[in-house]
């Protein structure tokens, strides 16, 4: 790798991390709970990966219900559909 391209890693790294200040680069994403921070992209997908974890874990159960009545939808489907065979 030549020297600029380094550097241009080396930045393009700093920018995603905020370990490097960036002041006409990536201007960060706000934060949903604090509007006032700017989040980087690597803070920015943390955050997105731990409210969706928060919210499978807060609605699990109801996913599990919906499925539950959807596989009891879908085989009296299948005997009503069968039934229909039957008779043709």
């Amino acid at each position: 790798m030549t020297p600029d391209e380094k550097l241009m890693l080396k930045r393009i790294y700093g920018q995603l991390t905020g370990t490097e200040d960036v002041k006409a680069g990536f201007p960060g994403f706000p934060s949903k709970k604090y509007p006032h921070i700017r989040l980087t992209p690597v803070d920015f997908l943390r955050a997105s990966n731990k409210d969706a974890i928060d919210f499978k874990q807060e609605h699990d159960s109801r996913f599990s219900a919906i499925e539950k009545v959807q596989a009891e939808l879908a085989a009296k489907l299948d005997r009503v559909l069968a039934a229909l065979a039957a008779k043709a």
